[in-house]
């Protein structure tokens, strides 16, 4: 399957929920949440503080606002009752998703274009990004996050010193945003100047559908 058809059945199966065939549908072995904090705005201050979520497995990650899921989810309640009042899914949650399948180099950021229900109905909504090369330092430095033992690793990328958790019981190379290329999957990154968080919220894994 060509990577714009599977990003467009990934987002529309997360979003609306459409059925596939088990043919269709990606193998997602999990999930997990991310508190995630990105100071957009060094001189105002301004800042993004919410939930995000990493569906992951062997064909790849796909990492997106939880919170934009929800605003899309009120959004069609708002429209199936015949869009009554303000519609309460406007402007909540970043918009942007990111797939990631290190194994074949492939990197897109798809823009939710949400426009009359409609989502992602062309495929030049799909933009292909390099796959970012962070040179991972992995250390010898262990925590415990959650209920799993984590190992730490430093890499930089477009001038930003990241320092990430990863764990090698959970056998996937994907973390939040564009974070991977570890022998296990990111449950907690930050960079040097703390102004990009990913912080553990909680994970479901394994799990068999989504």
């Amino acid at each position: 399957m060509d990577m714009n058809k599977l990003i467009i059945l990934l987002a529309l199966h997360l979003f609306v929920n459409s059925m596939y065939s088990q043919t269709n549908r990606w193998k997602v072995s999990g999930k997990i949440y991310y508190n995630t904090y990105h100071l957009r705005d060094t001189i105002s201050g301004v800042a993004m503080n919410e939930i995000s979520i990493l569906y992951f497995g062997i064909d790849g990650s796909l990492y997106r606002s939880y919170e934009a899921m929800q605003g899309l989810a009120a959004f069609q309640k708002w429209k199936e009752s015949g869009y009554i009042g303000p519609n309460p899914g406007f402007g909540r949650g970043t918009r942007d998703l990111y797939y990631v399948n290190p194994n074949k180099k492939e990197v897109a950021r798809v823009r939710d274009f949400f426009i009359g229900g409609d989502l992602l109905s062309k495929a030049n909504y799909i933009m292909p990004e390099p796959m970012e090369s962070f040179n991972w330092n992995i250390t010898t430095q262990t925590k415990k996050i959650g209920d799993f033992i984590c190992q730490m690793a430093t890499g930089n990328c477009r001038g930003r010193l990241y320092t990430v958790w990863f764990c090698n019981d959970i056998p996937f190379s994907a973390g939040p945003w564009k974070l991977a290329g570890l022998p296990g999957l990111i449950l907690e990154a930050e960079d040097s100047k703390k102004q990009v968080i990913f912080r553990f919220n909680r994970i479901e894994y394994p799990i068999t559908e989504f």
